[in-house]
């Protein structure tokens, strides 16, 4: 499916369970999070466009861009 999940990491028994799923943009080749944490930016590779969230202090995810790239993208890197 197209989607990204932000998720909780109990930080005593090291279990992982999903705090949300949201929906990206068609065939997410990569994603990155920002160095800040506050960012999650996926590319589409079928659809061309990049999809930026917002991760709030709780993990979940809130879509705050969505952009076309003009081609295929397949990496997404964050520069200083």
């Amino acid at each position: 499916v197209n989607t990204v999940a932000g998720v909780a990491i109990d930080a005593v028994s090291g279990g992982v369970s999903v705090l949300q799923q949201s929906e990206v943009v068609p065939v997410p080749r990569s994603f990155n999070i920002s160095p800040d944490g506050n960012h999650i930016v996926a590319a589409g590779q079928q659809s061309g466009n990049l999809v930026a969230f917002q991760i709030d202090e709780q993990g979940m995810l809130t879509e705050t861009d969505r952009i076309s790239s003009g081609g295929s993208p397949w990496w997404v890197v964050f520069r200083p």
